[in-house]
């Protein structure tokens, strides 16, 4: 079977950290070809630094890492280190990484991964941070759009309430027009928002699961969930859903819907906006996750944990 050739843009957070090793542990099934960072859960120079402590913890120095947007595109920036902690993975220590990031930029490097599309076989850009570097990138040059097969984008919620603000989910509202800008792209996308994120819920035997592991990633990813959990009432993976999908689309329903995102409104700023009675007539542009097989889901990542 051909590996997918999927690009990872990302602000680690440690759900983007579970979603990085979730992508490494099946390198028979995923060809991951770069990583990219945007600031977000805290900003640029914290989450690129805990990217290259994370690809160094996992032995991955080789995959090229990029830094990208220190902010969004037109909005205040807003962080999530109350959540995540001010260094973004809980104060979990990392290894030194012995390898720089690369000097290209991560916009210009996202568009490099869909050129190579163009010719070869088409790629899949995830991401799961506030979606500003895959914006520039498609406003700047819209041709590179054909060398993808889809987005696959962890943000927003549907049908249920935000976790920043009543009405939005945190990427969402980080960059609302970015979110706009990659929902209009033409590129069939599938949006693991609020929805079904939440679904994904961390407890303390699928902790342990992973601790029992007993590789440096299976216990520093622990160590992330434990200090997370600490943070909030109820805590849950939102990122590796993306990566989770696309090894194993069977543990997820939903539905397919036309998705906008609110840039106007003070109130509802970053709001999704989903039409699935197809009211406005419009063609559906995402395929919206709204159920999750949660057991199977957190097989899968203790698997690919324990692969790396």
């Amino acid at each position: 079977m051909e590996r997918k050739r999927i690009w990872l843009d990302c602000d680690p957070g440690l759900d983007d950290a579970a979603a990085l090793f979730m992508a490494l542990g099946a390198a028979d099934r995923l060809a991951l070809e770069g990583v990219s960072t945007v600031a977000g859960n805290v900003g640029i120079d914290p989450v690129t630094r805990n990217a290259r402590g994370l690809l160094a913890l996992a032995g991955r120095e080789d995959i090229p890492l990029h830094a990208g947007c220190p902010r969004p595109l037109m909005t205040a920036p807003v962080d999530a280190a109350a959540v995540h902690g001010a260094d973004g993975i809980g104060g979990v220590p990392l290894p030194a990484p012995t390898v720089a990031p690369q000097a290209l930029h991560a916009v210009d490097a996202i568009d490099a991964f869909c050129r190579r599309g163009l010719t070869g076989t088409k790629g899949t850009l995830v991401l799961t941070g506030p979606m500003t570097n895959a914006a520039l990138a498609i406003v700047r040059a819209p041709d590179m759009l054909a060398g993808l097969d889809r987005i696959v984008f962890m943000g927003g919620v549907a049908f249920g309430a935000g976790n920043i603000t009543p009405a939005a989910e945190f990427n969402f509202a980080s960059d609302p027009h970015a979110a706009k800008i990659v929902l209009g792209s033409g590129l069939p996308c599938v949006m693991m928002g609020l929805d079904v994120t939440r679904q994904a819920e961390i407890t303390p035997a699928r902790i342990t699961a992973l601790a029992d592991i007993g590789s440096p990633v299976g216990t520093s990813l622990a160590a992330m969930m434990t200090a997370y959990q600490g943070r909030v009432g109820k805590p849950v993976l939102h990122d590796p859903c993306t990566i989770a999908w696309l090894l194993q689309p069977s543990l997820f329903t939903g539905t397919d819907c036309r998705v906008d995102v609110d840039c106007e409104s003070s109130l509802n700023l970053g709001r999704c906006v989903a039409d699935p009675y197809g009211v406005t007539g419009k063609p559906a542009n995402a395929t919206v996750m709204t159920g999750l097989d949660a057991k199977g889901f957190f097989d899968l990542l203790t698997d690919c944990v324990g692969r790396v």
